[in-house]
């Protein structure tokens, strides 16, 4: 299961990514111009984007809380500076997916 897979269940009960574009494709054309100023394909591209990032940054965010746990990282100020800004995309862009699932649920 994807870190973005394990988001949409435990926020939203949607079991999969692909059941997320089928909701948001259900919509109309003109919800899309009239909400996000931009047409369908362009959103759905997006979403997809963001998804894609979000399962890339959580796979190194878990590696990295991985390597923490097992020992094999010193907490030293450069590996803390890393996985500070790691951690802190991670978290921005669950949030915004999350504000974006809001619309179709």
């Amino acid at each position: 299961m994807t870190p973005t897979e394990k988001l949409l269940k435990k926020e939203f009960k949607i079991t999969s990514e692909e059941a997320l574009l089928k909701k948001i494709e259900i919509k109309e054309d003109s919800f899309f111009e009239n909400n996000f100023f931009t047409d369908k394909s362009n959103y759905l591209k997006m979403i997809k984007e963001l998804c894609k990032s979000i399962n890339d940054i959580g796979d190194d965010y878990s590696g990295y809380m991985e390597m923490v746990k097992s020992g094999s990282i010193l907490h030293g100020s450069e590996a803390s500076a890393g996985f500070g800004s790691i951690q802190k995309e991670y978290r921005e862009k669950r949030k915004q997916l999350k504000n974006h699932v809001r619309f179709f649920i």
